[in-house]
């Protein structure tokens, strides 16, 4: 999910990845936020950054378990269909009360 401006762009980067208990998946959830004034300084200078990557370079990254308000969602879920469809029925609800508000806030 991504939503550009003149500003520049803010998106929500979302991945599975694994545990170390069989059956049990985590979500890795980021909130970014890319503002291009300041990317313009600083990309031209980044000893690391190809140029072909600059322009995906966010900003401001800050992990979403840190955003939400109900810590049981940052621990796991497990990956049978109908534990998965739950808890991603509530971590959805959890993002749009807690991370894109905080989007909101800094991007404005």
């Amino acid at each position: 999910m991504v939503h550009q401006s003149n500003v520049g762009w803010q998106a929500i980067a979302i991945e599975v990845i694994p545990t170390a208990s069989p059956g049990v998946g985590k979500l890795a959830a980021a909130a970014r936020i890319r503002i291009e004034a300041l990317e313009a300084i600083y990309t031209p200078r980044h000893l690391f950054l190809k140029p072909e990557d600059a322009k995906a370079h966010a900003t401001l990254a800050v992990n979403c378990d840190g955003l939400l308000k109900d810590k049981t969602l940052v621990h796991g879920f497990n990956l049978d269909s109908s534990s998965v469809v739950r808890f991603a029925e509530k971590y959805a609800a959890a993002v749009e009360s807690d991370v894109i508000p905080w989007l909101g806030k800094v991007f404005g």
